[in-house]
């Protein structure tokens, strides 16, 4: 059996369920394909799903302010932003990168989303549950927030089921490429003729096109305590976070970690991974004798070499479009790389060739040496 339809989403992680909702509300006639369940596994499912803007990437900030504006101006931002509880967040930096926060103030800070620097008697008299330190810049959002990635997933997911197609359960076999404009994708169940394959597929993505990326393990760590910040807080010289989750509860990530071709080659995580989130908790608050390890969650994505999200058409004479690379930020970027992507597609589909791009050109997969098209045919074994 074979469906027609005009694009293919590969992948349904909150990056691709979001990028086929995008597409939907464009009228183009989506297919959502996703191995699993929607948001079932990899980053998506495992995330504490922290959205801000401020990053010491000028380019990484750029795609946030840009997820955060689509939020309050496109439909499915809307429908995105309701899976997110806006809880403010605190983010320390060192004094070497007071001038990264103070750019991040000039360029983002308005009356929509408030930014603005703390001192550390201030950040005190917030009660956050974080240790006091006079050698830290301090970053405050009070638009930031914790998002139910499963749950923003899925509301994309249905936007795709009522406006176009969404099949789970349905593992990618092969991939034909038989023209520029035309390409085949075969699963168990049928195979879906259309004009763009978008591959959004996560960890995953390199089992289906040939492009430089790794698959690095995410261990994230759940612990149990008092006195706990109820606010997200990032300690960036300590490599250290926790962000909330529930009742006492907060999620921690672990540094050690493995990267590997596959994910079936990736390490479990282990006793050192707890002894890590304490240690890293012990940094943010200043002691943790109350708290203890629940569990520690092996969580995984896929990374680029520069830490950016890979976007675009793999070259000019091919219909494959990736959207992967996302390095354990996906979801806070989910809907500008969306708006994004659903933009250059929907006119390629209009005008019959790539479009033009200007400020999202960094992102392209060309900017990755030795990068290579998509095959003629491709056999996946996931």
């Amino acid at each position: 059996m074979t469906i027609g339809c005009e694009v293919c989403v590969i992948g349904g992680g909150v990056v691709g369920a979001t990028l086929a909702a995008s597409l939907c509300e464009r009228n183009v006639e989506t297919v959502l394909l996703e191995a699993g369940t929607v948001a079932g596994q990899g980053a998506s499912a495992l995330s504490g799903g922290l959205v801000r803007c401020y990053d010491p990437d000028p380019m990484i900030m750029a795609l946030a302010s840009h997820a955060l504006n689509v939020q309050c101006n496109a439909h499915f931002g809307e429908v995105f932003s309701s899976a997110i509880l806006r809880t403010g967040m605190l983010y320390r930096a060192a004094p070497t990168q007071v001038a990264q926060v103070e750019y991040a103030l000039s360029k983002y800070n308005c009356a929509e989303y408030t930014m603005r620097s703390l001192s550390a008697g201030e950040v005190d008299e917030m009660s956050l549950c974080v240790a006091h330190r006079n050698d830290r810049v301090n970053l405050y959002e009070p638009n930031a927030g914790i998002g139910d990635v499963r749950m923003a997933a899925r509301l994309m997911a249905n936007i795709v089921m009522h406006q176009g197609m969404l099949l789970e359960h349905a593992k990618v076999e092969a991939i034909d490429m038989e023209k520029e404009d035309k390409c085949r994708i075969h699963t168990a169940q049928a195979t879906f003729s259309c004009r763009v394959v978008v591959i959004a597929a996560g960890a995953w993505s390199h089992h289906l096109c040939s492009q430089e990326m790794e698959v690095r393990t995410i261990p994230l760590a759940r612990l149990y305590g008092a006195d706990l910040p109820h606010i997200p807080v990032i300690d960036a010289p300590a490599l250290a976070y926790a962000i909330p989750t529930g009742r006492d509860v907060v999620q921690v990530g672990c540094q050690p970690r493995t990267h590997a071709s596959r994910i079936t080659e990736l390490s479990a995580p282990n006793q050192e991974h707890e002894e890590d989130a304490l240690r890293r908790l012990r940094d943010i608050t200043g002691a943790c004798s109350e708290t203890r390890v629940l569990d520690v969650l092996a969580g995984y994505d896929s990374y680029s070499r520069d830490g950016r999200p890979i976007l675009g058409f793999t070259s000019n004479s091919s219909p494959c479009y990736i959207a992967s690379g996302l390095s354990g930020i996906g979801f806070k970027l989910a809907p500008a790389l969306a708006d994004i992507a659903s933009d250059e597609i929907s006119r390629f589909l209009k005008c019959k060739r790539k479009p033009t791009r200007h400020f999202w050109h960094e992102l392209s997969p060309e900017r990755q040496e030795g990068s290579s098209t998509l095959s003629k045919l491709i056999r996946v074994d996931r």
